[in-house]
């Protein structure tokens, strides 16, 4: 809990320096795969970037859905990132690192009845990866996240994004 709380005030800490120069609506939408360890699980899923509420800070929300290790795991994530631009590994690639608040649903495959075999928890993500500006209106994206929650795990994820 103490957890959710400080990822709760980092992102009201966040939207709180919002400035003027906005660039925020609907930039694209993408497509993610990867993988999930502890649970092992191979994931698919799909993200949209909503724009920098402020310079190099992007709100980018994904979803994905995970299968294996006897269990479906469905994960809905308001993540924002702070894209480093200023300081550029090469023309059109850059670093970022960022976070948000998770929204887990888990379901045990093959469990007999009447037992419960669903579970729906709130936990938080750090994040962090590289991105590379293919077009005007592509790019793609190679991301780790750590998702803190009553059973933490850890994402290796690819992801294509298009728009604009």
């Amino acid at each position: 809990m103490k957890y959710l709380c400080m990822a709760a005030l980092g992102l009201l800490i966040l939207a709180g320096v919002a400035t003027a120069e906005t660039d925020m609506g609907f930039m694209g939408a993408g497509v993610r795969a990867g993988f999930r360890l502890d649970p092992d699980q191979f994931l698919v899923g799909g993200q949209l970037d909503l724009g920098e509420f402020t310079t190099n800070l992007r709100f980018m929300p994904n979803a994905s859905i995970g299968f294996g290790d006897y269990l479906t795991l469905i994960s809905i994530n308001p993540e924002v990132h702070y894209l480093f631009k200023d300081a550029p590994i090469a023309d059109g690639t850059w670093f970022y690192a960022g976070g948000g608040l998770d929204l887990l649903y888990a379901k045990i495959d093959n469990v007999p009845e009447p037992f419960d075999d669903s579970d729906t928890t709130l936990g938080f993500s750090i994040t962090g990866g590289i991105e590379r500006q293919m077009s005007d209106s592509q790019s793609l994206m190679g991301e780790i996240r750590m998702v803190f929650e009553d059973d933490s795990f850890f994402e290796i994820v690819g992801a294509w994004n298009f728009g604009r």
